[in-house]
């Protein structure tokens, strides 16, 4: 009974927090791949994976992956969701930190899992690495004229939260004052689908 703490802990030092938070249970090992497109990656036997938790044009270092936890079924395209992970943790996590890539929303993976790749955006994003290098990447909730120019488009924006009120089953979250033009995120809730 001595024993097994002793080679729980020898486990773990070889295993990095980020590499068991983040692999789900259909890991398989893999070689030979290449970037095909931004976020995409192929084998050589022509499977071709997606890194599911991120969005944008980054280009996948493929000779970093060395496993591919999958995630669900192939899309449309027959691109097959996955985890990508290296020898230091996952892939996108190294992505996210550097400021190539943004996290996009998925329940795809266990929550820690996404609380890092969480992390790893924060610090690109307050370091202002990468794709949050440039003044329109964090717009602010109270300015008027980008948030009017970034209508209709995915964006990230920082604020305060000034109120918050529910009307009919709709939250509104406000960042500003009423007709003010400032940012309000709207949430129906209580709507069974």
């Amino acid at each position: 009974m001595a024993r097994a703490p002793a080679l729980l802990a020898a486990t773990l030092s070889l295993a990095p927090w980020s590499v068991l938070a983040c692999a789900p249970d259909r890991v398989q090992a893999v070689s030979g791949l290449r970037a095909e497109a931004p976020l995409i990656v192929a084998a050589s036997d022509g499977r071709r994976f997606r890194l599911a938790v991120l969005s944008g044009e980054a280009a996948v270092p493929a000779g970093d992956i060395t496993r591919v936890a999958i995630l669900g079924p192939a899309d449309r395209h027959e691109r097959i969701p996955v985890l990508a992970l290296g020898p230091a943790g996952p892939v996108e996590a190294d992505l996210l930190r550097r400021g190539l890539a943004r996290l996009t929303p998925t329940r795809l993976v266990p929550r820690d899992c996404w609380r890092l790749m969480e992390a790893a955006e924060t610090e690109a994003a307050t370091a202002r690495r990468g794709i949050w290098a440039t003044p329109q990447s964090l717009l602010d909730t109270n300015d008027v004229a980008a948030l009017a120019a970034a209508d209709g488009r995915f964006i990230v924006a920082t604020g305060r939260v000034r109120s918050v009120r529910t009307v009919n089953r709709i939250t509104y979250v406000n960042f500003g004052p009423p007709r003010a033009g400032a940012l309000t995120v709207t949430s129906l809730s209580g709507v069974r689908a």
